[in-house]
């Protein structure tokens, strides 16, 4: 019975443990979709609004020769490096000090 009940401890540990790394694969693949989409919404929305500005009718055309000529690249870099400065400017904390030029010229 003891053996019984070991095995069965052994075989609950590893289905627990497989659920774990599920749920931690399943969370890390959900965030990078779940990012990859806002970004590809993103970057259709900015599509569509610089055809309108540009006054091109079909903005699907203007976003296959973007993509051609690399401006979609760019343009997704740039909202990519948006979203990065700003998760990053809401955890910065910019801390100002007055400081003597003339003491830090002095000393280098």
């Amino acid at each position: 019975m003891t053996e019984l009940k070991t095995v069965l401890d052994e075989k609950r540990k590893l289905v627990d443990k497989k659920a774990t790394q599920y749920r931690t694969t399943r969370d890390e693949w959900n965030s990078r979709t779940k990012e990859h989409t806002v970004v590809r919404n993103e970057l259709n929305a900015e599509v569509s609004s610089m055809a309108r500005m540009l006054g091109e009718a079909d903005a699907n055309k203007m976003r296959k020769q973007w993509e051609q000529n690399g401006v979609l690249v760019r343009l997704q870099s740039r909202i990519k490096r948006d979203k990065t400065l700003d998760a990053v400017m809401k955890e910065v904390r910019v801390k100002e000090e007055l400081v003597d030029r003339k003491q830090h010229i002095d000393n280098n």
